[in-house]
C-alpha cells in the first residue's frame, strides 16, 4: 500500500478482504498525504465472514467498526 501511495500518489481503498479488520483499516488510514480512503470488506452478510452467525445475528466482532470510525472517521 505504502508503495502504491508513493507511486502513484492517488487516493487508494482497499475492497474485497475478510480478516484482520482492525489493521487493513489501520494501514490504510495511516498512508501518507492523506490517500488511504478506507476499505470494503469481502461478503459482509456472509456468516463466514464473522459479523453474523449463522441465523443472521451481529456477532460482538461487529464492534471493531465502531471503534475504527470513532479512530479513523470521527477522530480525524
Amino acid at each position: 500500500m505504502l508503495d502504491l501511495a508513493k507511486r502513484y500518489n492517488k487516493p487508494l481503498n482497499v475492497v474485497e478482504y475478510s480478516d484482520f479488520k482492525k489493521e487493513v483499516h489501520d494501514i490504510v488510514f495511516h498512508l501518507p498525504n492523506d490517500l488511504g480512503r478506507g476499505a470494503c470488506i469481502w461478503e459482509p452478510l456472509n456468516w463466514r465472514s464473522g459479523l453474523f452467525d449463522k441465523k443472521g445475528e451481529v456477532t460482538g466482532l461487529f464492534s471493531v467498526y465502531d471503534e475504527i470510525h470513532a479512530v479513523h472517521i470521527q477522530g480525524h
